[in-house]
């Protein structure tokens, strides 16, 4: 995606809109988002194409940031700034982040854009989004079961639903970069190497981010910071 952006072929614009539409769409089956974030994501992919536009006039995209206009989405576990941050719990209902957690900070200054907040269980006691307070996701295969055991626990209905949107946890930390056994709408993980003892070649519990293409998950896992 973001080579297609610095190419000019695709603009951010076009890039977020298709992805919030087929969210919204497929969401009331699969709750999978707990907020979206319209406004504040279409602002900043018109802030991206004006960057993007200005840097192909003087041949100098190399020079972008990382991810400028790539969507994305946060767990509700990640503390941002002036948005929803609920951590699956009704006791948290109507709490907005004043600081942005170190990943969203780092997400922000390589340029991505947040779409909005992903389902999770209630302070992330659990591994299905059984235990959310505000309902289950859906698996998309089959809407009257759970998605997954562990901490994909609504990536997978995302992917399997066709969403392309890369999405960051908690890693802050260096990452090795591995395909993800027994997940077959996963194509890719990474596991904090700072967290995960080297012999053992397994996604650790949290702590990851996932995405389709090993290129992403290494262009993710070298965000400045």
């Amino acid at each position: 995606m973001a080579a297609a952006l610095r190419q000019g072929t695709l603009s951010a614009g076009e890039l977020v809109s298709a992805h919030l539409g087929l969210a919204k769409r497929q969401d009331r089956a699969l709750n999978a988002w707990v907020f979206f974030d319209d406004e504040r994501a279409r602002d900043s992919a018109d802030d991206a194409d004006r960057r993007i536009a200005e840097a192909r006039r003087a041949d100098a995209t190399d020079d972008l940031p990382l991810l400028l206009g790539v969507p994305v989405a946060l767990k509700d576990l990640v503390v941002t700034r002036g948005r929803p941050s609920t951590a699956g719990s009704r006791i948290l209902e109507g709490f907005v982040g004043t600081y942005d957690a170190f990943i969203a900070e780092r997400l922000d200054a390589a340029g991505a854009i947040v779409m909005g907040k992903t389902n999770m269980d209630e302070f992330a006691m659990g591994s299905s989004t059984e235990h959310s307070a505000w309902g289950p996701t859906s698996n998309p295969w089959d809407l009257n079961r759970v998605p997954t055991v562990g901490c994909l626990e609504w990536f997978e209905p995302l992917f399997n639903a066709g969403h392309w949107v890369p999405e960051m946890v908690e890693a802050a930390g260096g990452a090795d970069v591995l395909a993800v056994p027994g997940k077959p709408s996963v194509r890719i993980g990474w596991r904090d190497v700072a967290t995960a003892a080297p012999e053992v070649v397994v996604l650790m519990p949290c702590g990851f981010g996932v995405d389709r293409a090993v290129a992403d998950s290494k262009a993710l896992a070298r965000l400045p910071g």
